[in-house]
């Protein structure tokens, strides 16, 4: 047994996280000519407009960022988009599980 907790734990450790933990991902793609939408009304959300979630398991590929006490992170991950969005960085957008039908943005990679 602790053979196979070692195995599963050495497995889930090596591995890329958006691979374990994540339903989708963009790869690296630029934002910097992507329509960005904030909407304040009901859940505080950004939803990030022809950027497309590869492997999401939504109705919708464009990813939304909730924006509120459910994610912790928001406020640093949309500071992370307006960085690349404005320097022509490419992103990796992760996501996890659904909103409705649009995949959750959970994890941001900033790339060159």
């Amino acid at each position: 047994m602790k053979k196979f907790l070692f195995a599963f734990l050495l497995l889930l450790l090596s591995g890329s996280p958006s691979l374990v933990f994540a339903n989708g991902s963009t790869g690296l793609v630029s934002i910097s000519d992507k329509l960005l939408q904030i909407i304040s009304d009901g859940a505080p959300r950004l939803y990030i407009y022809n950027v497309v979630i590869n492997n999401g398991g939504c109705a919708q590929t464009t990813p939304v960022l909730l924006m509120d006490s459910t994610m912790v992170l928001s406020k640093e991950i949309y500071s992370m988009l307006l960085t690349a969005k404005a320097t022509g960085r490419k992103v990796d957008l992760v996501t996890s599980g659904c909103w409705g039908d649009f995949p959750k943005v959970f994890s941001v990679y900033l790339g060159d």
